[in-house]
């Protein structure tokens, strides 16, 4: 007997998968905030805090952008306060909390440098 599979697609918000597609007060979609370069979506979380991670990707010249998002079903569907999206829409990092090390974070995204090795590990990096 066959087993049967599920052939139905769960979003998630994981590190490593696409963002997933929310409508957001507007009528724009989540989709519609990236290809321009990385984004960090903000879920209820000032964004006043994620001024390291902006000054880390300016000092590097990443493109770099911040938007807040006030609205209770992407945040449930995002699942972390902060999700750091690469400009193809694949989910790079998330976290409840902001890096401890913006810098190591934005080398680690960017491909400068891996993930682990001799240096501190970012709080969240790997977060799922």
């Amino acid at each position: 007997m066959a087993i049967a599979r599920c052939r139905c697609y769960i979003p998630t918000a994981r590190p490593g998968h696409r963002a997933p597609h929310a409508w957001l007060p507007d009528g724009s979609s989540t989709l519609d905030l990236f290809g321009d370069g990385m984004v960090l979506l903000c879920f209820g979380r000032p964004t006043a805090d994620a001024g390291r991670l902006l000054a880390a990707a300016r000092a590097r010249e990443v493109p770099f952008r911040i938007v807040e998002i006030d609205d209770p079903a992407a945040a449930a569907l995002y699942a972390r306060a902060f999700v750091l999206v690469r400009p193809d829409g694949m989910v790079a990092w998330r976290s409840d909390d902001l890096p401890t090390d913006p810098d190591c974070l934005i080398d680690t995204v960017r491909g400068a440098r891996p993930a682990v090795g001799d240096h501190k590990p970012t709080a969240g990096l790997s977060q799922a």
